[in-house]
């Protein structure tokens, strides 16, 4: 079995380059057969070449412009050789090595998704009172709107197979950060399986992602709303 894990990327600084030796560490120190698929979503952190010392195949894609995150890991899943995808955030706010318990239940049929509100699941370092507020309503918008049943959409590490991601990322129309909300509510309708994980999760305190974009996520929920009741994912 081989694993794809595609990591957007955008002005990280750095960091990325430390996520991606602790990522090619991991993967070979457990000979799990892989390739890392980095895309730059127009940022300026942009690797000309790899980093010495890894040495897991990466593949290096660039967006000319900044497009949003659901666009640049749509660019990851159609340029992955792996038989699965794991799609990861550069801050590591869930580590590589949570990746084994997703390994062990990869079925083709089923999305595996990281869940911070399971009970198995630890949060090392919490956000602070108003994102955990704003992420908690977000979160019951979304299970009231379109995703019922489902307790974390918004935890960017999630698994599945390579026939799966490319079917469900093909009638994806959301670039930025609903559109991990979109892809499982596809997925949901093309009959795929939506399984929660625990993981270990601390925050970043370097996110890039900003209170706007609570406000644009609400507006991206009721396109989707719009979009599940106009039947548009069914085409």
């Amino acid at each position: 079995m081989k694993l794809s894990v595609i990591v957007p990327h955008y002005n990280e600084g750095p960091r990325l380059n430390q996520s991606i030796i602790n990522i090619d560490s991991y993967l070979r120190k457990n000979k799990i057969d892989s390739e890392i698929v980095l895309v730059s979503d127009g940022g300026k952190d942009s690797l000309a070449t790899p980093i010495e010392g890894v040495k897991v195949p990466i593949k290096l894609i660039k967006h000319k412009k900044n497009m949003g995150k659901g666009a640049a890991i749509r660019t990851g899943v159609f340029a992955a050789s792996g038989e699965y995808l794991l799609f990861m955030d550069a801050d590591e706010s869930t580590k590589i090595n949570e990746v084994m318990n997703f390994l062990k239940n990869a079925k083709p049929d089923k999305i595996l998704i990281a869940s911070r509100h399971l009970k198995n699941s630890t949060i090392s370092e919490q956000q602070s009172a108003l994102r955990v507020f704003l992420g908690k309503a977000s979160n019951l918008l979304t299970r009231i709107l379109v995703l019922p049943g489902i307790h974390d959409t918004q935890c960017g590490f999630k698994f599945f197979s390579q026939e799966a991601g490319k079917k469900i990322f093909e009638r994806q129309t959301i670039n930025r950060f609903a559109f991990d909300i979109e892809m499982l509510v596809i997925a949901r309708i093309m009959g795929y399986k939506i399984k929660e994980m625990p993981i270990v999760w601390h925050d970043s305190k370097k996110s890039t992602v900003n209170y706007k974009d609570y406000l644009l996520c609400f507006k991206d929920l009721l396109i989707i709303k719009y979009n599940v009741w106009s039947r548009k994912y069914y085409d």
